[in-house]
């Protein structure tokens, strides 16, 4: 009889690293390199390493995508399991309060298909942006140990708003990543992961593959390589990161790996890319965040964390408890979620 033994020390480490992450990066979204790279070196890093909190963004929020994960994970832990149109209801509600910001427009224009024709079967918008992913990793704190279940629901939670099964299999990638962090698998030289890619999804499978030669190389060299994943193929002229899903997940696989899982360096190098630096920021912080656990991230600065103009702490840490305790369920005599209530 297998139970879960994940601790409430990762999995608030996972959730808390990822608001983190994303509050820091927040403050220089869309910017450039030169100007992403001065920030996180003389200032991330003296602040995430208990330097003094001179110069820190007030308030230090986190966005609608870590918003979004921490709306997904109280939903799976509340509504004992994932349930599409719920999901999309709690979408709709949070759109038409205006609590998404406009430019998640896969989210927006899912919301309100929704919204217009209460079905969950045409919601998605064919999009190969980051925002699916970005909320995928919290799918692992409630299934670390449930690989089909865990890689379908992280895939159907992408779809129903980006409808774009390359987005669907990278949310099932990270949220395998995740499960294998907080179950012990991964170390700072190895982690040992299989990762099942549909054939029909060649381009992720090719692009993880040439992840160790990627490692090989100085940031400097790897950015420019991982860049020429985007959409559209080499463009010479893409200097920055997009808000497409293969470089963005690859930059933060490359950070964290790079960086030997250290949550410090590993988030100052995220966010040194320039561009759209929130989402592999925040994905990055997850994964190093589940690997050190809550009681290793800089007290500090977690108390000067906010979410909607409150102290976000003692929320993310009472939603870490709630998923911790629901994972203490005997998933052999009471599984806490069912295929049929994925596929909903």
């Amino acid at each position: 009889m297998a139970l879960l033994t994940v601790s409430y020390d990762q999995i608030a480490g996972c959730l808390v690293g990822q608001c983190l992450a994303d509050a820091l990066a927040a403050p220089v979204r869309g910017g450039p390199a030169e100007l992403c790279q001065s920030y996180a070196q003389e200032k991330v890093r003296p602040w995430l390493q208990g330097g003094p909190l001179t110069s820190l963004p007030e308030p230090l929020f986190y966005t609608d995508g870590s918003q979004l994960a921490c709306e997904l994970l109280s939903c799976l832990v509340e509504e004992g399991g994932f349930r599409p149109s719920r999901w999309m209801a709690q979408l709709n509600s949070l759109v038409r309060r205006r609590w998404i910001a406009q430019r998640y427009l896969e989210t927006h224009l899912a919301a309100k298909a929704f919204a217009q024709t209460g079905s969950c079967e045409q919601t998605g918008v064919d999009s190969q942006g980051f925002g699916s992913v970005h909320r995928a990793a919290v799918v692992a704190l409630r299934h670390a140990t449930d690989q089909q279940q865990r890689r379908a629901l992280a895939y159907r939670q992408s779809m129903l708003t980006h409808r774009n099964p390359l987005c669907g299999a990278a949310a099932a990638v990270l949220a395998d990543l995740v499960a294998a962090v907080v179950r012990g698998e991964a170390t700072p030289d190895r982690l040992r992961l299989e990762l099942v890619i549909p054939e029909d999804i060649a381009p992720l499978g090719e692009s993880l593959q040439h992840l160790p030669e990627l490692l090989s190389l100085e940031p400097e060299a790897a950015l420019p390589r991982v860049l020429k994943l985007s959409v559209s193929g080499d463009v010479p002229t893409q200097e920055d990161l997009p808000d497409q899903v293969l470089p963005a997940l690859m930059w933060s696989l490359y950070c964290v790996l790079r960086s030997q899982w250290d949550y410090v360096a590993a988030v100052s190098l995220a966010m040194s890319a320039g561009g759209e630096v929130i989402g592999p920021a925040a994905v990055t912080g997850a994964l190093c965040g589940a690997h050190a656990g809550l009681s290793l991230l800089p007290g500090a600065l977690l108390e000067r964390l906010t979410d909607r103009g409150m102290p976000a702490l003692p929320k993310l840490r009472g939603l870490a408890a709630r998923c911790q305790a629901a994972l203490s369920v005997d998933t052999l005599n009471s599984p806490p979620e069912s295929e049929q209530s994925v596929a909903e």
